[in-house]
């Protein structure tokens, strides 16, 4: 019969570490909101296009108009 494997000893951190993790940790953070912010202002420079190519007007109203 094997005998039950032992689970390693994990080496405890020091504060160097976690000061290293942490700034890992927001320069990722930093990295995502400018591409959050990029993707944001190409998707309104995008619709912004669109309307403006669209040639139609939007406050023309759609479908059968009420008569009463």
């Amino acid at each position: 019969m094997k005998s039950p494997r032992r689970r390693p000893i994990q080496k405890g951190k020091t504060p160097k570490d976690i000061a290293d993790q942490f700034r890992e940790w927001q320069e990722l953070r930093a990295k995502v909101s400018k591409a959050e912010l990029a993707a944001a202002q190409n998707k309104t420079a995008s619709v912004e296009t669109k309307v403006k190519g669209n040639g139609h007007s939007s406050k023309k109203p759609s479908g059968r108009s009420r008569t009463h």
